[in-house]
């Protein structure tokens, strides 16, 4: 079998090895790659990545990707520049089988222990440390999740303890589902991805409920409106924080509130631009395709290309024009069906 290749299954669900019999380094970069459109991960030093072990499953449920892993002990980040780059809109669940996680979210430690289920939401960061760890983890649309929800608030740190019932009755649900995914059909697997999203917002509401209220314009179906919005006149200059906040009637401190996690209004509408920007180079590398810089500039919303330029290279370390010039370099493409373009793609393209 290739490294990292898709492997058929009987049934209409995609199935996605990622071997462990590689190289220490090879297995390193190969799960960092595959888990880099949510997470940046890091070992300690180069002796770690030799002893760096992975072996994992994952299965495209249609609205769900469901994935067993057991993995080498490392620190992850799921930082602003992750959530702006990514633009995806998942909730996720993890099942902690073996080892134990210590993250930080927004105001608080969360400790996640075996047999516990965490829940992350793709429009907050997160950083933590994991030990040597196996887990079941599921991710899906938002609105897979929040439509089982009367009153939703974002589940983002929340841990389901194993040892209480509802814990242990979704781990249970999960694992099952787990061991019939290389089974199921096409509809099988849209009933076993809504089943799931069901019982899981049903297990966590009382959790959720607990918690303080949040200020109105802190519920993510805001927070993602606003990003539609700057997604769509990244071109415009006028993106200001006060333009935003008048187009939503939202107060100007109420719009801050919302994009703190993403380490700001201003920070995410430029990170946003130059996101559009990396990839338009990309994009006009070849003679037939090149445009001028500045147009790039202009259409990616920024006043100058002077201004366009430093922003550029203090986000990327290198200038427009290198990054164009490089890019129109032969380079070997991704290996068709490896982990890392399979799981983006599956990612990018989950939806309800």
């Amino acid at each position: 079998m290739p490294d990292g290749a898709v492997v058929p299954v009987p049934s209409k669900s995609s199935r996605l090895i990622v071997p462990d019999g590689l190289p220490g380094e090879h297995r390193f970069s190969t799960w960092r790659d595959c888990v880099s459109t949510m997470w940046d991960i890091a070992v300690d030093d180069l002796d770690a990545t030799k002893r760096f072990q992975v072996s994992a499953e994952m299965f495209h449920l249609g609205t769900a990707i469901f994935a067993q892993s057991a993995v080498t002990g490392h620190s992850l980040r799921r930082t602003s520049s992750i959530v702006a780059r990514g633009a995806v809109d998942h909730i996720s669940m993890q099942l902690r089988l073996r080892g134990t996680q210590t993250g930080r979210v927004e105001g608080g430690s969360v400790t996640v222990m075996p047999g516990d289920i965490c829940f992350f939401d793709a429009v907050h960061t997160y950083t933590a440390t994991s030990t040597d760890y196996e887990v079941i983890s599921v991710t899906m649309p938002r609105g897979l999740f929040t439509s089982f929800l009367d009153d939703f608030m974002s589940p983002h740190g929340l841990v389901l303890r194993g040892n209480t019932p509802l814990g242990s009755l979704l781990a249970n649900h999960l694992v099952a589902v787990m061991k019939v995914a290389p089974t199921l059909s096409a509809i099988e697997s849209t009933a076993a991805a809504a089943g799931t999203a069901a019982l899981a917002a049903a297990c966590c509401s009382p959790l959720i409920a607990s918690r303080p209220r949040l200020p109105a314009a802190a519920v993510p179906a805001v927070l993602l409106a606003v990003r539609h919005h700057i997604e769509a006149h990244l071109g415009s200059t006028d993106l200001t924080a006060e333009a935003i906040a008048q187009r939503f009637a939202l107060s100007r401190s109420a719009l801050y509130r919302l994009f703190e996690p993403l380490g700001g209004v201003a920070d995410y509408v430029r990170k946003r631009r130059l996101a559009r920007a990396y990839a338009e180079l990309g994009r006009s590398a070849t003679p037939e395709a090149r445009r001028r810089i500045t147009d790039i500039s202009s259409d990616c919303g920024f006043e100058s290309s002077a201004v366009f330029s430093r922003a550029f290279r203090r986000e990327f370390g290198l200038t427009p024009r290198d990054m164009q010039f490089a890019t129109s370099q032969p380079f070997p493409a991704p290996e068709e069906g490896s982990p890392a373009v399979v799981l983006h793609d599956w990612l990018a393209r989950l939806t309800q």
